[in-house]
């Protein structure tokens, strides 16, 4: 537990509530990172009033936590309809988290692509296309880009199911929490594969709050450490003495030691002991110079450092040994054997008036005696003591909820609070300390925010979990608030606003009101039934610092090497800080006046006498006695004459007086001035000055005199070297403003000529210097692109600076160049300018160039006349910085390749008819590729008749045909599969009737020329003849599925292919069983010549050979009996083209494989004889 006293609220409690700040509104953009809007924290100790600090700024949304269903850059997009539903499937994880794993149709994903189609259709202008017409999507898609076109789809099938996809997590999803978990590239590559897509997203959902025990909270036994020093009365007491105190006067001691009362300036070091005496370190945060040390105070500093330096003398030193105490704050340095050293600068002793009525008025505004500013002062810390009872009631009540609940805390959750609680401490760093931009740019990085929450995790753990509880609290106990209360305390607030003339968003007042008011009656309704028990602890570590009525008090800080002195009042609180040699200047010339006035005071009494005077009376007497006068007359001379002895002693003693009272009066002026010049040179001491005390009055202005005459001089070199510099900062100030007006010569401030101030004035200087470099450095920056720009453009660079300034003109000096605010501007707009007009005539080049490109294409203009405009076509593809030769982008330029452009479109129409049938062409070489029968004629004759109709624009009609010539390729790719099959078919067909042939000869195993090479061949085509069947199969399989796709029937050169396979299957099966008749015909025939002879038959002459026939079989060109048998080809040369009929039309009806025979009736009767080989087939 820490102790924490940074307002009135915080004095005497011993825990570290949670504190809420305002932090900016998060940046969202969808497809990025979501992030976590802030939480509201719960502020307990802001129950009984609420405070305008508490408020957030206007756009920050301070929430204890929000439930959406939304995505962060969704909050008002309703869900639109889709054309299918998508399949979300929710996964839980660890800390409160959910995984949404949604795959999306493709019907969803075309939908998308259309809508993104129609998108682009409506925002390009595509060269060759007038705004408003449909232009082909082959044509759109090559002008955007096909990866143009997949991202925008993927994202905006994101945006349009994101919502759906989250419908699922509704009323649980913490707002803005949504991630999307799957990479980019990753769903690019689903959608390409898949023409589908699915992602995962992971969003943070409301944590359920666990209490162990079950309604544990309802029975609280609660220990309240309370410390002493919240006790009214003692406290009350202490801050009388402190008032006190502050109304007494520092006067300096020089003739004793430090003893208890006394305030001392102290230079203090600590090295830690170790046994090897060069391993010791330093250690920083002991370290402090010109620590002014309240030895009334002293065990608040640390513990039994007073009594280590009871009796330190001015200008003396004293080191010690010291152990930190283990209950230290400093952990690192607890139980530490260190040596400390502490130098005494200054040494002063308290002059307090006595504490009766008289003084009443002085400690509090208003007060008339003394037991009336007692009373007061009871009656208010009698308030603070309640409050802060109440205080470390509620946190200790807050201490022991977050222990009694388990929640699994989301990681957004933690970061969000935990950025909450740092940018609160970083506010308040920056209200104390004042913190420069590199120091604040340092606290502010994400390494130090990431260190803070590693190290604050408990407690920012601790926070939530207390917020998590309280908030459940309310809900589970149906607890109510008034709404005449919430009115007044958002009344409060607003009117708090309105007074400080703050901007402010009633419903977020309103709503933060609500939260801190539940919060307060969760508190209340815990308190009322709790076991609290309170104890007090002995702990003197505490400030008070109560600010009451119009009386102010005033105390002294040492910090950071100066003195600050802080005035605290019900106005509320100014601090002026004084440097700490200044401090002691006034104190020393404090004790040089009051030494002055003791000697003013001391006169030292005339002394008559006869010492002086002896001789003379003597002689004055022995007259006397020889004149005989009497004793009267005697009596009466002498009377008269000591009358006039005083009377010259006393005027003597008046002129000595005088003339020493001049001295005096001098030597104060020369010492007042020399103080002056030592405090406007900011020097402590000087060392050509005596001590005051030495020597006569005018030994010591002797003395004093040479160190008037150097610091005179010092002061005259001093007094220059300040007017140098401001005149340069003039100087340099002018230039950044850019006035014209001759500088005036600068004013010295002649009271401080300190070095302190005269390094401000350098480092000054040096910012300045170094800002316009910096700005020199911009102007020449700018100038020089102003230079490429205007090479590039092809424009005049000397008149576009002059325009700007006439100062930027390369014919002058660089350091006589304009470096102010308004010329850094337009040189900024200039530059601006030109790269925009850059880019302007970049896209307009380009498009000239892809212009050109297509018509030199379309009308094959030759590589010399092209050659012409390589300066027009090298940037066609250029970025706008890799355009850098000069004139490259001048007017002349675009207009030459206008002038081009229009040119060639002209040309173009001329040649229409040529260029058209040239398309046309390419068309029909595609279609024939592709075995795909159009009407040749008609189509040129149709180009014809639009061409000399002129009804259609040139551009459309070769668009048009571009477009139908992009269908053919595809078509083709389509075909592609089947044709190769067909391919190999035919392929097969042939080595199936090669192999018919080869085994009707009777001669292919005699050893003749290239009988090994037909043997290889043979077994090569019976593997080949063999998947025929299955080759046909699978043909038939695809070209079926080829027409369910696409609803046509698959032609081959106008015939449908299966008509064809269909065909060739059925011829096969005749064919098959005509080789089946045979076999069975051979084997009866083989039968019949064993049978033995009939009895009226006769046996055949064992000399005479049986007779042989041929076989009678298909045969590739002809039958048998040498019958020309009908043979049907697809085509003469396998490649699409078929006879044409005496008609002049081509045949249409269904071709064959080469091997398809037709046999006849007659060769299917015939004979076979037993000698003759029967045919292999598959």
């Amino acid at each position: 537990m820490e102790t924490c006293a940074t307002s009135p609220a915080h004095t005497f409690f011993k825990f570290s509530p949670s504190s809420s700040f305002s932090p900016s509104p998060s940046s969202l953009s969808f497809l990025n990172v979501y992030f976590l809007k802030p939480i509201k924290t719960l502020l307990p100790h802001c129950s009984r009033q609420f405070s305008r600090s508490q408020c957030p700024p206007r756009g920050a949304k301070l929430t204890r936590f929000v439930a959406s269903a939304a995505p962060a850059t969704a909050d008002d997009v309703v869900a639109e309809k889709l054309p299918a539903d998508i399949q979300v499937t929710e996964t839980p994880e660890p800390n409160s988290r959910v995984r949404l794993s949604v795959e999306v149709p493709a019907a969803v994903c075309d939908d998308c692509y259309r809508t993104v189609i129609k998108e682009f259709t409506k925002r390009s202008k595509v060269p060759g296309f007038r705004p408003g017409k449909n232009v082909p999507e082959s044509i759109l898609i090559g002008y955007v880009g096909k990866e143009n076109v997949k991202k925008a789809t993927i994202e905006s099938i994101l945006k349009r199911t994101l919502p759906h996809a989250m419908s699922s997590v509704s009323g649980r999803a913490l707002e803005d929490s949504v991630r999307i978990s799957t990479k980019f590239p990753e769903m690019e590559s689903t959608y390409s594969s898949m023409k589908s897509l699915r992602y995962d997203v992971i969003v943070d959902v409301v944590p359920e709050v666990k209490w162990v025990p079950e309604d544990g909270y309802k029975n609280l036994k609660i220990v309240v450490e309370i410390d002493k020093e919240i006790d009214a009365q003692t406290a009350a007491e202490q801050e009388l003495r402190r008032r006190h105190k502050a109304l007494g006067a520092l006067r300096i001691v020089t003739d004793r030691g430090l003893q208890v009362g006394d305030v001392a300036i102290l230079d203090i070091s600590a090295t830690t002991i170790e046994q090897d005496e060069s391993a010791a370190q330093s250690i920083p945060s002991a370290e402090s110079k010109g620590f002014q040390f309240d030895t009334e105070d002293g065990d608040k500093v640390l513990p039994d450092f007073l009594d280590s330096i009871i009796g330190i003398k001015r200008g003396e030193t004293k080191s010690f040994p010291y152990v930190f105490p283990d209950s230290w704050k400093q952990e690192d340095l607890r139980g530490v054997r260190a040596q400390f050293t502490v130098d005494c600068k200054e040494l002063f002793y308290r002059d307090l008036p006595e504490l009766n009525d008289s003084i009443a008025d002085k400690i509090l505004s208003g007060s008339s005696t003394i037991e009336e500013v007692k009373e007061i002062l009871l009656q208010k810390f009698l308030e603070v003591e309640q409050t802060a009872k109440e205080q470390a009631t509620d946190n200790a009540i807050l201490d022991q909820l977050h222990k009694m609940v388990e929640v699994d805390i989301p990681p957004s959750l933690f970061e969000e609070q935990g950025r909450q609680l740092y940018g609160a401490q970083l506010l308040q760093i920056q209200a104390n300390m004042k913190l420069n931009e590199q120091q604040l740019a340092s606290l502010s990085s994400p390494k130090a925010v990431k260190e803070y929450l590693e190290n604050q995790k408990e407690n920012i753990t601790n926070i939530i979990k207390q917020n998590l509880a309280v908030g459940d609290i309310f809900k589970r106990e149906n607890l109510q608030i008034l709404t005449d209360e919430l009115v007044k305390e958002v009344e409060n607030s607003i009117s708090e606003f309105k007074r400080h003339n703050q901007e402010y968003d009633e419903g977020r007042v309103k709503e933060q009101v609500q939260e801190v008011v539940e919060g307060a009656k969760v508190l209340e309704w815990l308190r009322e039934r709790a076991d609290i028990q309170c104890f007090q602890l002995d702990v003197n570590t505490f400030v008070v610092n109560v600010r009451c009525g119009a009386c102010g008090f005033m105390y002294l800080c040492v910090m950071l090497g100066e003195v600050q002195v802080h005035f605290v009042g019900s106005s509320g609180s100014k601090s002026e800080k004084a440097s700490l040699g200044l401090l002691y200047r006034i104190l020393w010339l404090m004790h040089f006046i009051a030494n002055v006035e003791m000697a003013v005071v001391e006169a030292e009494n005339p002394h008559l006498g006869q010492i002086t005077c002896g001789s003379l009376l003597q002689q004055l007497q022995q007259i006397w006695d020889e004149v005989g006068e009497t004793d009267e007359e005697r009596d009466k001379m002498l009377l008269q004459l000591e009358q006039e002895c005083l009377d010259v002693y006393k005027r003597k003693v008046d002129h000595a007086v005088k003339s020493r009272a001049h001295l005096l009066q001098t030597l104060a002026d020369a010492r007042v001035e020399l103080t002056n010049l030592l405090s406007a040179l900011g020097e402590k001491t000087y060392v050509g000055i005596p001590e005051q005390t030495l020597g006569t009055i005018k030994e010591q202005l002797a003395a004093i005199a040479p160190a008037l005459e150097k610091l005179w001089k010092q002061k005259d070199d001093r007094v220059k070297e300040f007017s140098d510099v401001q005149s340069q900062i003039q100087k340099i100030c002018a230039e950044i403003a850019g006035t014209s007006e001759p500088v005036e010569s600068p004013v010295v401030d002649e009271s401080d000529l300190s070095t302190k101030k005269l390094d401000e004035f350098h480092a000054q200087l040096q910012d300045l210097q170094k800002e316009k470099s910096e700005r020199l450095h911009k102007v020449l920056e700018f100038v020089s692109t102003v230079h490429d720009l205007c090479a590039v453009l092809g424009m005049d660079f000397f008149t576009t600076v002059t325009e700007v300034h006439p100062s930027l003109n390369d014919s002058r000096g660089v350091q006589s160049k304009s470096i102010s605010n308004d010329t850094l501007a337009r040189l900024a707009n200039t530059v601006l300018a030109l790269k925009e007009d850059k880019k302007k005539r970049l896209q307009k080049l380009q498009e000239l160039a892809t212009q050109l490109i297509d018509l030199w294409n379309l009308m094959d203009t030759p590589p010399e006349e092209r050659s012409l405009f390589d300066h027009v076509t090298c940037n066609i593809s250029a970025s706008v910085d890799e355009v850098t030769v000069p004139g490259a982008l001048a007017l002349d330029v675009i207009e030459q390749a206008e002038v081009e452009v229009e040119r060639l479109d002209q040309l173009k129409a001329s040649r229409m008819k040529e260029i058209a049938f040239k398309k046309q062409a390419e068309l029909e070489e595609i279609f024939a590729h592709a075995h795909i029968e159009i009407d040749t004629e008609a189509a040129r004759e149709k180009i014809l008749s639009i061409i000399d109709s002129g009804n259609f624009e040139p551009a459309e009609l070769l668009a048009d045909m571009d477009n139908q010539i992009v269908k053919a390729k595809e078509e083709a790719v389509s075909r592609k599969d089947i044709l190769d099959k067909v391919e190999k078919w035919m392929s097969a067909c042939e080595e199936e009737s090669w192999l018919e042939d080869y085994n009707r000869d009777e001669n292919r195993y005699n050893a003749s020329r290239g009988a090994h090479l037909n043997l290889k061949r043979a077994e090569k085509a019976r593997i080949l003849v063999n998947k025929i069947p299955a080759l046909v199969d699978s043909l038939i399989a695809k070209t079926r599925a080829w027409e369910q796709d696409r609803g046509v029937t698959f032609t081959y050169d106008g015939v449908p292919l299966l008509a064809m396979l269909d065909e060739y299957v059925m011829l096969r099966h005749d064919r098959e069983e005509e080789k089946k008749r045979l076999r069975d015909q051979k084997k009866l025939h083989e039968q019949l010549n064993k049978e033995p002879d009939s009895p009226f038959g006769s046996t055949p002459s064992p000399a005479r050979q049986p007779s042989t026939k041929k076989v009678v079989g298909p045969r590739a060109n002809g039958g048998a009996n040498g019958s020309t048998s009908r043979r049907l080809s697809l085509n003469a040369h396998q490649n699409g083209s078929r006879s044409v009929n005496k008609d002049g039309r081509r045949d249409s009806r269904p071709g064959a494989p080469v091997n398809y025979v037709a046999m006849s009736k007659e060769d299917a009767a015939s004979h076979v004889s037993g000698t003759e080989p029967l045919p292999n087939t598959p």
